[in-house]
């Protein structure tokens, strides 16, 4: 499936999503075309229909390759093929915790892309159901919630920092309180979506130590709350987390100020992870 021009095999318009070769589920067919970048153009690496097998990696790996891409536009077939594979390998027999766990971490990093590029009403409400999944899965097999957490230690991007809070308050909510499954699946949804302000605030997708006195970054919290409202069946609670998980319970924070217990506590718990997420993967917070 190729949506650009193509000359000779080699795209050479059209944005790319980076998808890290570690992501890619192994014994897994693409459902797509995938490609390798080469100074100004991409050339075709794997196929629509191969699957990706232990000497691919191992070429890519003696290559140098640590990302392929996948064209802007069919970003939303590649998130939803990503989390129809996570529901076959959850619902397989034999997977094991750890397998669970790689397929749920790959479809959250392929959903969270498309969020960070390019958010919509359908990748909201894949999100929804995406981060309902992995709930269920840590509450049948604390074993994958463990391998879960696990992989959180990677990338230092936007994408795996919104993915990597949904996972921390999910393996925190026991501690924190958080019940029934229905809540922690609000709560965890909430940390998934929680910073998507900062997409249009910035002109990169990473953390590289923003200020929070920097007044146009300090927008993001509005832009974050903005590009949420409005979304069908997303409480409210999800949007106090964009607005003001930069709040402190002192009233040093902002938007507003708040202090204490007017601070919603989706934003208080998205707070927390907020910090604890670059503290444990080596990067500063927005």
């Amino acid at each position: 499936m190729v949506l650009a021009v193509r000359e000779s095999g080699v795209l050479k318009s059209g944005n790319f999503f980076a998808v890290p070769v570690d992501d890619l589920p192994h014994g897994t067919a693409v459902g797509f075309d995938m490609y390798v970048r080469t100074r100004d153009e991409h050339s075709p690496y794997l196929l629509s229909g191969q699957a990706v097998t232990e000497s691919i990696r191992h070429a890519l790996e003696s290559a140098g390759i640590s990302r392929l891409y996948v064209p802007e536009r069919i970003a939303g077939p590649f998130a939803r093929s990503y989390f129809d594979a996570a529901r076959l390998v959850l619902e397989s027999l034999d997977s094991s915790p750890e397998d669970r766990a790689q397929s749920l971490r790959s479809s959250a990093g392929a959903l969270a892309q498309h969020l960070v590029h390019n958010p919509s009403i359908q990748s909201y409400q894949m999100a929804r159901d995406l981060n309902e999944l992995m709930v269920a899965e840590a509450v049948k097999s604390p074993e994958s919630l463990t391998a879960l957490v696990k992989m959180t230690y990677v990338e230092q991007e936007l994408h795996s920092h919104l993915v990597n809070s949904s996972i921390y308050v999910i393996a925190l909510s026991g501690p924190l309180g958080i019940y029934p499954t229905e809540r922690i699946a609000m709560v965890g949804l909430a940390c998934l979506l929680y910073d998507l302000g900062m997409t249009r605030v910035s002109s990169r997708s990473g953390f590289t130590g923003y200020p929070s006195q920097d007044p146009v970054l300090r927008q993001h919290v509005f832009v974050g709350r903005d590009l949420i409202h409005g979304v069908p069946r997303l409480s409210r609670e999800v949007r106090d987390a964009a607005l003001s998980h930069h709040e402190r319970w002192d009233s040093s924070g902002y938007p507003a100020g708040l202090k204490g217990e007017r601070i919603p506590q989706t934003a208080q718990i998205a707070a927390v992870v907020d910090i604890f997420d670059p503290l444990m993967t080596s990067f500063p917070s927005s």
